[in-house]
């Protein structure tokens, strides 16, 4: 009786059960179930994959025939859509690129030494006071910004 399948009522049963002992699969963060995954020795990223090429190969079926696609597999496939995947719509091809750059940017910031600034006008003869004065407060504003972006990374 091994491949005889199991009564909706039992599958049910078995659903509700779970759902009772664990919550809902909705009530698992996203961090917390590729954890979950990764611990099982589940690739997230190939799961991802994989799940939307089975889906896009059902899709495919469906457009062969020239039928509409169900609410739900459209559904499916706009959420596993992978990023790596050719933007279709300008809005895409922005989204795709502005993720791409923060990422650069983000790793660009953890590689970079502390900026250090030095102030050849110091050095200038030919400076009254005033001006002087001027540009050291101009300085300490630069110095100011700096630290402050340097502290929010």
């Amino acid at each position: 009786m091994k491949g005889q399948k199991k009564p909706d009522g039992e599958l049910n049963r078995l659903r509700s059960m779970y759902e009772h002992l664990f919550g809902g699969i909705d009530e698992i963060p996203a961090d917390e179930a590729e954890e979950l995954l990764r611990a099982a020795g589940i690739d997230p990223n190939a799961l991802g994959k994989r799940m939307y090429d089975m889906l896009a190969s059902q899709a495919n079926a469906f457009r062969m025939k020239g039928q509409a696609l169900p609410p739900l597999l459209e559904e499916a496939l706009e959420d596993l859509r992978p990023e790596s995947a050719r933007p279709r719509t300008e809005e895409e091809l922005k989204k795709q690129a502005s993720g791409k750059l923060s990422t650069l940017l983000t790793q660009l910031g953890h590689t970079l030494a502390p900026v250090q600034l030095s102030f050849a006008y110091r050095n200038k003869q030919d400076l009254s006071e005033k001006d002087k004065r001027f540009l050291d407060s101009l300085a300490k504003k630069v110095e100011e910004r700096t630290k402050g972006a340097g502290d929010e990374q």
